[in-house]
């Protein structure tokens, strides 16, 4: 198989599978608890860790905010770079875990990025159907990503295994801390190809759990430049898109919109960064937002 072009673009890349959103301004809400009837388990994405470099919360401020709201809520680590049946595997086990240790019977799971797309395949294809009540993805790439296309299949095999090799030992090993990186793996499962062709088919819905979709909007510029290449490339591919995934393919389920704040939002601000310098979007606010969505639907 090919690889593909720009090391740039694949750090961009690496650094950026990691963050999302969707509907338009959200107030954080008023000082009353969210009483949900079950725990919330956040799932990272692509390139992420429950903490970056073992002190920075990939999902930034997020789960403090929704404690604060008397939200029960958890963020595993999955690992940075793997298949989604790998990183479900993790998933499962700590959700159970959660299950036993609280009493309850279900959780509902907000997975960004990959972590939706994670969720989903451990809910059809591992025996947890009956242990989530609700998934909500937030610019999950649930029918690929150029950006992963252009990675896989246009880049030279001498840079290709540069990438490989500087991905798996650099950002998956020592930012991540994940002790068996695979970066071509992860990164050709989410390829337009592979989530329409094989993964789809494979795992389909299942009528116990109730799925939403949101998806991140940006407009070519943003607070974090690094995405504005991304963001031309996906573009002339695949048309609207957030910098890492295209709208397009965040639609899953119950569409619940575009998220686009007041100058648009990228991957990274979906999950409040760079450490909470999110311009024109309240990040937490947006989770809280989602919470009380969970609450009113009885999860």
């Amino acid at each position: 198989m090919k690889r593909i072009h720009s090391i740039a673009l694949i750090t961009v890349m690496i650094i950026a599978i990691a963050g999302f959103t969707g509907t338009d301004v959200f107030a954080g809400g008023s000082s009353s608890s969210i009483n949900l009837k079950y725990p919330v388990i956040l799932a990272h994405g692509y390139a992420g860790s429950d903490e970056f470099l073992g002190f920075i919360d990939y999902f930034y401020g997020i789960k403090d905010a929704l404690k604060d709201k008397g939200v029960a809520v958890y963020a595993p680590d999955l690992g940075a770079f793997d298949t989604s049946a790998k990183r479900g595997e993790k998933l499962k086990r700590h959700i159970l875990e959660v299950l036993a240790t609280t009493g309850k019977a279900k959780v509902n799971i907000i997975g960004h990025s990959q972590g939706g797309v994670t969720s989903r395949h451990m809910i059809t294809n591992m025996g947890m159907r009956s242990k989530v009540a609700a998934l909500v993805m937030i610019s999950s790439p649930n029918r690929g990503t150029s950006l992963a296309d252009f990675v896989i299949f246009k880049l030279p095999n001498v840079m290709g295994w540069a990438v490989t090799a500087i991905a798996n030992t650099l950002w998956g090993g020592l930012v991540c801390a994940d002790q068996n990186p695979d970066f071509y793996r992860a990164t050709y499962e989410l390829t337009r190809h592979n989530m329409t062709k094989n993964f789809n088919p494979n795992t389909p819905d299942v009528p116990e759990v109730k799925y939403y979709s949101y998806a991140g909007k940006m407009y070519g510029v943003s607070a974090n430049l690094i995405l504005s290449p991304t963001w031309a490339l996906i573009s002339y591919y695949d048309g609207e898109n957030d910098g890492i995934v295209p709208v397009a393919s965040s639609v899953w389920g119950t569409w619940k919109g575009k998220v686009t704040g007041l100058f648009g939002i990228d991957h990274f601000m979906e999950i409040n960064h760079l450490f909470g310098n999110t311009p024109g979007f309240d990040a937490e606010g947006f989770y809280i937002d989602i919470a009380k969505m969970l609450k009113s639907s009885g999860f």
